[in-house]
């Protein structure tokens, strides 16, 4: 078994893969940043712009494998604060990467669908990414940060939807709470991603460091789906009326010159390397939370 560092451990990912990984027999640590509420796992504050707290929790570990999911992730707040965006993303990274190699540990770097333009449905692997905003060109240099690395994953994730343990929040998170209070949530008919479940996500990144998978992956559903889509397959889960789910174009957003418009992932590669997670389709693991009465 590995002893794995999860960097962003509070994050809803982070929090997620923490969980899974530790109940599958890993020795955890998980590194967050702002986090109030105890971790249901061995976890310690810390910043991974801080080189030399990182450097010092990491040689007292000594982890075999790290999961770099940290990230200041919010396209508009990226842009209101590029110099923050820029210190996390890729100070961040450039950290981690140096806590890999001093450990000779396993990286994995969680990325992003945002490193390409959002002009075009399916991308694969090899395309080279194309950012147009800072988000995005974090995340490119990212990448190249710790493709460096030698034997690494850069693992770039769609929209992860799902539950929240009570760290981080999913896009279907916010949606059910509207639910939940009788409202209708307004989602973008025009705007599509390959949505993953979370569950489905932590299960990926288990077996890429069981396997050691290095290079580029994409992760994501088999599913081409708008947001509005996406919110329909949620109510049905819950059983709300699916005119609990209103209809609008992206367009409508205020800053909508900063939002892609398809984020969509050939997943070919992840179904060829474990064909159950890549046919995962979302509706199952949303109807599975459904269902431990989450509402």
């Amino acid at each position: 078994m590995d002893r794995v560092l999860i960097t962003g451990a509070s994050g809803f990912l982070g929090s997620h893969l923490g969980v899974h990984l530790a109940n599958s027999g890993h020795e955890v640590l998980g590194f967050f940043h702002t986090n109030t509420i105890p971790l249901p796992f061995r976890s310690l504050k810390g910043d991974v712009s801080d080189r030399e707290a990182l450097l010092k929790r990491a040689e007292e570990f000594h982890p075999t494998a790290i999961v770099h999911a940290a990230a200041l992730s919010r396209v508009i707040d990226c842009e209101r604060e590029p110099e923050l965006a820029r210190r996390v993303n890729i100070l961040g990274t450039t950290n981690v990467a140096e806590v890999a190699r001093s450990c000779k540990a396993y990286l994995i770097l969680l990325s992003t669908d945002q490193v390409f333009d959002g002009h075009r449905a399916l991308r694969k692997e090899g395309e080279a990414p194309c950012p147009t905003h800072e988000y995005g060109r974090c995340k490119a240099e990212a990448e190249r940060l710790a493709m460096a690395v030698p034997d690494s994953l850069v693992l770039r994730s769609n929209n992860i939807v799902g539950r929240s343990f009570g760290w981080g929040s999913s896009f279907t998170d916010g949606i059910l709470a509207k639910l939940v209070r009788g409202e209708t949530a307004k989602l973008f008919t025009d705007q599509f991603r390959s949505p993953i479940h979370v569950k489905t996500m932590a299960e990926v990144i288990h077996r890429c460091i069981a396997e050691r998978k290095s290079g580029v992956l994409h992760a994501g559903g088999p599913e081409r789906m708008s947001r509005f889509e996406t919110g329909l397959a949620l109510a049905r889960a819950y059983g709300y009326p699916e005119s609990s789910i209103l209809s609008e174009s992206m367009t409508s957003h205020p800053q909508q010159a900063l939002l892609h418009r398809d984020g969509s992932f050939d997943t070919s590669l992840l179904r060829s390397n474990w064909a159950d997670l890549g046919s995962e389709k979302i509706a199952a693991g949303l109807q599975h939370d459904a269902l431990e009465g989450v509402r």
